[in-house]
């Protein structure tokens, strides 16, 4: 089956790396009435607070990009979605829980259905371009494609679909909709951004091997952090047991005492 964006693995601009590559593939400038869409998503905040459930996480962390408290209902994708819009350069801004879009579309049983959605969260590059963003777990997506939904439609990058309805209602705004599963995350990079946030890139600099240490987490910091997950053969920053070491290093140097267990010690 073609993919729904009408590009090809051959031609694809980009191999993404990480989901800002993904929306760097898709982004638009939007038109007027688009630009105040999103204008209006930023002045009235989220269109619903975020709530814990047997399914989803609600997760609310202090965003310095957007100087404010921002909310996540899904810990794989919505989450991770934010880490990355936090510490990339490329991310200009960005905004969770949008205002209402209304779907009118027939489905796989061809019967017409009209209902409403609030996307996951907007993302607008440094360049003006932005795309609006869903996110879905890839075994979900994928079950609602083999049913026929034509609001998974798999695109030529791996762990992306494309929502037809959606594009359908956003195309007047100049916005495209796309859908990001948890086979678009690069596990490597989010494990490292979550440490990065938790204060190891400010860690006072105590000795050669704790200059190393913090050399290496900038090396996925605010600007740079794609040539981490870009690198030949995409090494870990903290891989296996070796991640115990560096966060007791990190822990020493900001005058914490870590845990005995980091030590091999319970």
């Amino acid at each position: 089956m073609p993919a729904a964006d009408g590009a090809t693995p051959e031609n694809c601009a980009v191999t993404p790396q990480c989901l800002i590559d993904y929306v760097d593939h898709f982004a638009r400038v939007p038109n007027e009435l688009g630009r105040n869409y999103i204008d209006e998503a930023i002045r009235s905040g989220p269109s619903r607070r975020v709530r814990r459930s047997p399914h989803h996480s609600a997760m609310r962390y202090s965003s310095e990009k957007r100087g404010e408290v921002v909310e996540a209902e899904s810990v794989s994708l919505e989450y991770v979605l934010a880490l990355e819009c936090e510490h990339n350069s490329r991310v200009a801004q960005f905004s969770s829980q949008l205002p209402p879009i209304d779907l009118d579309y027939i489905n796989a049983q061809n019967k017409r259905v009209v209902t409403s959605i609030r996307p996951d969260a907007f993302v607008e590059l440094d360049d003006g371009r932005i795309a609006i963003v869903e996110t879905k777990p890839e075994d979900k997506a994928h079950a609602e494609h083999i049913k026929g939904n034509p609001r998974f439609q798999p695109s030529s990058m791996k762990g992306c679909y494309i929502d037809s309805p959606a594009n359908a209602a956003t195309a007047r705004h100049g916005l495209p909709f796309i859908v990001l599963t948890t086979d678009a995350v690069n596990h490597t990079l989010v494990s490292n951004l979550i440490f990065l946030g938790k204060g190891g890139h400010r860690a006072s600099v105590a000795s050669r091997t704790t200059e190393a240490l913090v050399c290496h987490v900038q090396r996925i910091g605010v600007s740079t952090y794609e040539e981490l997950a870009k690198s030949e053969g995409n090494h870990p920053v903290f891989n296996g047991g070796q991640k115990w070491s560096y966060a007791a290093a990190a822990s020493r140097c900001m005058g914490v005492m870590p845990p005995s267990a980091m030590f091999g010690r319970s």
